[in-house]
């Protein structure tokens, strides 16, 4: 059985297809409350309701309840929206470390990692200890990323032997060598 992780799932639309069907396990990571409650639900999948970054602990993420998905642990990114900032709501979420992660679901080998984390995929991707998890392919977001954490991202995972193998107008996808 192949197995998959969705950080900043929303309600995993990239990767429903996936969930219902029974080739597939996956993890589910979403940390909003409200968002991750009205995800439906696989009997295949396990669901995390938690940011992802490169500390374990509580952490503010800044999102627009108006806009399901579009949040951040970043402030700036959020506020860069140029939506009223009256709107803007902080709420504390768990946070884990992608190691963290895989050591509480017992998870080394991974075969779709995708990442939607709106600014913070870089930071997810570089904590990543690749000689202890064995991810083939990595999926993320890239239009949100600084040039600098874009060029840093991308260096990481040349030198963890990954190469890009597509780009879109908002992601890149990037295979095991």
């Amino acid at each position: 059985m192949k197995t998959f992780i969705e950080i900043g799932s929303n309600n995993y639309d990239t990767l429903v297809d996936l969930a219902k069907t029974n080739s597939w396990k996956g993890i589910i990571v979403e940390p909003i409350f409200e968002v991750f409650s009205s995800i439906e639900r696989h009997p295949n999948c396990l669901y995390e309701n938690s940011a992802v970054s490169e500390e374990n602990g509580v952490k503010d993420f800044f999102y627009f309840n108006q806009i399901t998905g579009w949040g951040s642990l970043e402030k700036k990114h959020v506020e860069k929206l140029g939506i009223n900032s009256l709107l803007l709501k902080t709420v504390k979420v768990n946070s884990l470390t992608f190691d963290s992660l895989c050591i509480k679901y017992k998870i080394n080998n991974i075969d779709l990692l995708k990442i939607d984390a709106e600014s913070y995929d870089g930071k997810i991707i570089r904590s990543i200890d690749f000689v202890k998890y064995n991810i083939k392919q990595i999926d993320f977001e890239y239009n949100h990323l600084t040039e600098n954490d874009l060029h840093l991202t991308q260096n990481y995972l040349i030198k963890n032997n990954y190469k890009e193998t597509k780009r879109t107008s908002g992601n890149l996808y990037y295979s095991k060598i």
